[in-house]
């Protein structure tokens, strides 16, 4: 991550805390179901559009060509306005079928809408901005404007928390800070004389950002059908609003863990596939993929075991006595998307090896599963349905992604490590759930965790769950690391 990336990270996760603790479980399920009508109406906008934007205003920069990219970047911004009139139009429809929504956000329909489509707008010539940025490789615009419109507004959070607001005021700040966005980026935008020309296209280049355009919203528009989408909305008409805040409090906090560990190793998995591609063929791609999925199968465990040891004071301590129910959902999330972690490594395989159709089929599958397990199981039991669909929809989403990998790129999975992996944290998992006492105490809570760590450490060596490969890498890269490795090493000394 850079600076800017943890500033957004910091100042949105503490920014939660204050909307969670303010507003209690029942409002802040009216607010996160409409955060999530505003993102899934941003997604159905700029979806696949933000993309091919940045790469062809890219591709014309790098040949030198800058009337190109001011004709590109007017013509890309066309179709933004064309969607948002779509998007509009489809939101405003929805008022002719209310049952549509929950009862909660029927009751005060035209407002809600109001505030999703203006949202939505804003964010959208935001994204758009942003992106035609970085296609001019200025990249200074998304992040000064994200730690900005950040930092002021957790700080407004802290004030209304602090002064007992209600919903709307929350509302409000969302709204604002959803106009702030666009308006910095232009600002910042304007320094650089970034401002669309309009001028006439080569129909061959036309050509060429409709495919590529074509693809890029086929692969967001099936990407918007995953779980948390389809079980937010299910869980906002066959359970009680309670229910979203729950759901969600525990879905962010179990991505936060993993995206924190494993953001910055995902970043590079792409470029170093590509390379190996290039360099070795196949067989170094099989090399790449199966190291990277023992590093994310560990990442994924201490993330995984370390939020079900913390769960119950991390709840209770960050949102409050009221989010208890909110603990199983994080304790299954956790597990679930620890232990199928390494599923990452599959995506930076089907770039780098230009497998798009099986990477269509894969993001196909896995909306499909989603839908599947969110509609048998949440309108029969409404919260606990949409916990069973989590852990249903994501194995089953693990396994066929593996084999399809298998048969179609002949990649092979690594499953004797990843088995001998499991072993090694099961173990000390299983032995510490069931000694640590009731009641979330947080100092034996940590203890746990450090326990878990060094048993998972030393078992994973000495039963040979890495390659011999990985430890020499970890031990030449940081001295302190390798020494470490050495001592809990029983089987041989792991020497840089």
């Amino acid at each position: 991550m850079t600076g800017s990336s943890y500033v957004a990270f910091v100042t949105g996760f503490v920014n939660s805390i204050f909307i969670t603790r303010g507003l209690g479980p029942e409002a802040y399920g009216v607010y996160s179901y409409l955060i999530w009508m505003v993102a899934m109406a941003v997604g159905l906008t700029t979806g696949g559009l933000n993309v091919t934007t940045i790469r062809f205003i890219s591709e014309a920069m790098g040949a030198k060509n800058t009337a190109q990219a001011s004709a590109l970047f007017a013509w890309m911004r066309r179709l933004l306005w064309v969607a948002m009139v779509l998007m509009a139009g489809a939101l405003a429809l929805t008022l002719l079928f209310p049952g549509t929504y929950p009862r909660d956000i029927a009751s005060r329909l035209h407002l809600y809408l109001a505030f999703a489509i203006t949202c939505a707008t804003l964010k959208s010539i935001y994204m758009f901005d942003i992106s035609a940025s970085k296609g001019y490789a200025i990249f200074y615009t998304e992040a000064v404007s994200t730690s900005i419109v950040g930092l002021t507004s957790t700080a407004i959070s802290a004030v209304l928390y602090l002064c007992h607001q209600g919903l709307d005021a929350y509302l409000m700040l969302f709204l604002l800070a959803s106009l702030a966005h666009p308006l910095l980026a232009r600002l910042l935008m304007r320094k650089h004389a970034l401002v669309p020309q309009s001028g006439e296209l080569p129909s061959d280049l036309k050509g060429k950002v409709w495919r590529a355009l074509a693809w890029n919203v086929a692969f967001t528009l099936v990407g918007l059908l995953s779980t948390k989408s389809v079980d937010t909305y299910l869980l906002g008409l066959y359970a009680l609003p309670a229910s979203i805040a729950y759901y969600n409090v525990a879905s962010s906090l179990a991505k936060a863990g993993l995206d924190l560990l494993s953001t910055g190793f995902s970043s590079m998995l792409l470029p170093f596939i590509a390379r190996a591609g290039a360099e070795g063929g196949r067989e170094r791609v099989q090399e790449i993929f199966a190291g990277s999925v023992r590093f994310y199968q560990c990442v994924g465990i201490i993330v995984a075991a370390g939020s079900y040891l913390m769960s119950e004071p991390l709840i209770t301590l960050l949102y409050g006595e009221a989010y208890r129910e909110a603990i199983p959902a994080l304790r299954i999330m956790a597990l679930v998307g620890g232990i199928l972690l390494p599923n990452a490594a599959y995506s930076a395989v089907f770039i780098a090896t230009d497998s798009h159709r099986a990477r269509m089929l894969f993001i196909f599958l896995s909306s499909a599963i989603s839908l599947v397990t969110s509609f048998a199981f949440i309108p029969w039991k409404g919260y606990e349905g949409a916990l069973m669909s989590v852990f249903v929809g994501n194995v089953s989403t693990y396994v066929i992604v593996a084999a399809s990998a298998h048969l179609v790129l002949h990649i092979r999975f690594p499953l004797r490590k990843v088995l001998l992996q499991w072993l090694s944290a099961g173990i000390p998992f299983a032995l510490l759930t069931w000694a640590l006492p009731a009641g979330g105490h947080i100092v034996l809570s940590i203890l746990a965790c450090l326990v878990f760590g060094l048993t998972y450490l030393v078992l994973s060596i000495n039963l040979g769950a890495w390659e011999d490969s990985d430890l020499a890498m970890l031990s030449q890269n940081s001295r302190h690391l390798g020494r470490l490795l050495s001592w809990v090493s029983l089987r041989k000394p792991v020497t840089p």
